[in-house]
């Protein structure tokens, strides 16, 4: 009768706690699915929205770097649109790259200088020179040397002075 009576009160005990559960179990995942739920409210309010609102930007310069309307034009907007949302593409700079790289347009080869025939180096900054002193009102030709403030006194004036006091 002892048996039987730990066994009742287990199979209770396991009926009690089925009962329990289950509702906390459902409750648990309901909490969880309105965490989850507000959490993409706030990102949609926070980070989607301004994104998606950006979109007309992100399309003014995929046209401006030569890409047509098309399929493929909008996958690489949605392509872009994932990689912002994750914080890439926030300057013009990183957006036009990575836009190159989404649609397989290369960048425009850069334009080199022209060489200019003259070489620089001591006439160059005589000229230079030249039309300063020119600005300036003063005539041509090499810097005046720097005047001294004052003259350091020297030995033999010491000497003389105190000669002339004895």
């Amino acid at each position: 009768m002892f048996t039987f009576g730990i066994e009742h009160s287990q199979v209770m005990v396991d009926a009690t706690l089925a009962a329990i559960a289950l509702p906390l179990f459902a409750y648990q995942c309901v909490i969880d699915i309105l965490r989850i739920r507000s959490y993409k409210i706030k990102a949609y309010l926070n980070k989607w929205r301004p994104l998606r609102t950006g979109i007309a930007t992100v399309r003014d310069e995929l046209k401006r770097i030569g890409m047509p309307e098309g399929a493929k034009f909008d996958v690489v907007i949605e392509q872009m649109f994932a990689l912002q949302l994750n914080g890439r593409g926030k300057t013009p700079e990183e957006r036009e790259k990575t836009l190159r790289k989404l649609s397989g347009i290369k960048e425009p080869p850069k334009q080199k200088e022209p060489k200019s025939k003259e070489k620089k180096g001591a006439k160059g900054s005589d000229k230079a020179h030249d039309a300063l002193m020119k600005m300036q009102g003063k005539p041509k030709g090499k810097a005046p040397e720097a005047k001294v403030a004052h003259k350091p006194a020297s030995k033999p004036a010491k000497a003389a002075a105190k000669r002339k006091k004895k």
